[in-house]
């Protein structure tokens, strides 16, 4: 259950008594003045364990307040904290480190990654780039002036965003969701007519040079891959295009039956199948790692969506060298996020759980999609989407260095101490 819902009920589970509360990201209530901090400050409990791996970010008093809920007096007040273990010159840098360390012992266990024996194989990520049809860049361009003349209003964010990723997956993705929008008469009159005239115009599209790209991938790997899509119907088209080519690939779905799913599921595990094509069902909870290719048909704006997907493959367990191929359309969204992304970032570079750290250090707090989006429908010139891509690049960057800062005072701070 999430803080946000205990602290509505703080009073209610306060006034209970708990053998063992064990608060997960416990980084969330290093601050006294939160209404989580609060919260696990005044419940009643045998035990306590408190899960973090940045128990410092910006200051070592967050140290001071996280053993504070542990062990009461153990620093005994901020004022001697501050005075004993804080360097005035650098608030950072700790002093009295053997005494500090002393006193964290009796409260903390740390495991590393190295403690921990996770040596993932090496990942290498490449982006594949194709010229779309002259019919698929037009598709393009007439969307995308839809979402600029509509998707501007904040009611009308998601179809912005479904169109926007749509035209980016394929050009049934998009059709699709062109013609559930236009039979809705919940949208103004012109719009429908706007958004039905369009779906038209996507239907006339009859191929993808997308396709022919996977194809090549898939012949070019004499062993099983996995491809993921975000739309059930760019899916199906992927499934067509791999039979015309004599690979008869398994799907995966949310719209599966529990059954469906273990079959498609142990038909790719057991070899049957040298090819599963999935939503972003597939990307929660699987474990794929006997499989070390992976194509991202379409991609989401949001670098953790991303991440779900490579960790079907990469994974405890992984023994071989992944691969991971991004498709993308020339002059397309997904052409500048893979830009900021990778050439101009190197996130994929980041282990296993370190993007999760490097976006939570962004001082926008809005999902990176959402700011995508809003940044499609309301430009008016690529000068103008370029410019909101190198703002989004310069706040990830300073970001990342924030997360490398709390690495080296977590390096500095603790050593090799406190180890199960």
């Amino acid at each position: 259950m999430g803080y946000t819902i205990w602290v509505k009920r703080r009073a209610l589970v306060q006034a209970a008594s708990w053998d063992l509360v064990i608060v997960d990201e416990a980084h969330h209530v290093k601050s006294r003045t939160t209404a989580g901090f609060k919260l696990v400050d005044g419940l009643h409990s045998r035990f306590l364990l408190m899960l973090t791996a940045t128990p410092i970010e910006t200051d070592l008093e967050e140290l001071y307040n996280l053993v504070t809920l542990l062990k009461p007096g153990q620093f005994a007040t901020p004022a001697a904290f501050r005075a004993q273990f804080v360097d005035p010159k650098d608030p950072l840098s700790p002093k009295n480190r053997e005494r500090l360390r002393a006193l964290l012992a009796e409260v903390m266990v740390r495991n590393t990654r190295a403690d921990s024996g996770l040596a993932l194989p090496p990942r290498y990520v490449s982006t594949a780039l194709v010229d779309p049809l002259p019919e698929e860049r037009e598709l393009y361009e007439r969307v995308l002036a839809l979402v600029r003349a509509h998707g501007a209003d904040a009611g009308s964010r998601m179809l912005a965003s479904t169109l926007l990723l749509g035209a980016g997956s394929s050009p049934a993705a998009v059709r699709g969701s062109l013609e559930r929008m236009s039979a809705s008469e919940r949208r103004v009159p012109g719009l429908r007519a706007a958004l039905a005239a369009l779906a038209k115009l996507a239907a006339s599209v009859r191929a993808s040079r997308k396709g022919g790209a996977l194809v090549d991938l898939v012949r070019a790997h004499d062993e099983q891959v996995l491809v993921f899509t975000r739309f059930r119907d760019t899916l199906s088209t992927i499934e067509a295009a791999l039979r015309e080519a004599g690979v008869e690939p398994v799907a995966f779905h949310g719209g599966l039956s529990a059954a469906d799913k273990r079959a498609a599921l142990s038909a790719f595990r057991d070899g049957r199948a040298r090819v599963l094509v999935s939503t972003d069902a597939g990307g929660e909870g699987h474990n794929l790692h006997h499989c070390h290719v992976l194509v991202n048909f379409d991609l989401p704006y949001n670098p953790m969506l991303i991440e779900q997907r490579i960790g079907r493959l990469h994974r405890m367990g992984q023994r071989e060298e992944v691969r991971v191929y991004n498709l993308c359309a020339r002059g397309t969204a997904e052409e500048r996020v893979l830009d900021l992304l990778d050439r101009r970032l190197h996130l994929f570079e980041l282990v296993v759980g370190e993007m999760d750290m490097v976006l939570g250090n962004m001082a926008d707090e809005r999902d990176l999609e959402e700011r995508i989006v809003s940044l499609y429908a309301t430009s008016r010139s690529e000068e103008e989407i370029a410019s909101g891509f190198d703002t989004i690049a310069e706040e990830l960057a300073a970001a990342r260095g924030r997360y490398e800062q709390v690495k080296r005072l977590d390096a500095k701070l603790f050593g090799k101490d406190y180890e199960a």
